[in-house]
């Protein structure tokens, strides 16, 4: 799989070495993003706090702060 962003920018292909979490295209390692998430379940009496990783394309981490703004 080739980086989505490289091609959509007419520049050489370059080996995915990542797939965004957003909307699945194949990135490479300039063109991903990642982030940190927190991730709470809770159990009875036993609240979880989990640090999961998130990668995403250049596209959607660029959208990804709007969308959350506008949930609150």
């Amino acid at each position: 799989m080739s980086c989505h962003e490289c091609a959509a920018r007419g520049g050489a292909p370059r080996p995915a070495t990542a797939v965004c979490s957003g909307c699945g295209a194949g990135t490479c390692p300039e063109h991903t993003h990642e982030t940190v998430d927190v991730v709470r379940a809770s159990s009875v009496g036993n609240p979880v706090e989990r640090r999961t990783r998130r990668l995403t394309c250049t596209a959607c981490s660029r959208v990804e702060p709007v969308v959350a703004a506008g949930s609150r």
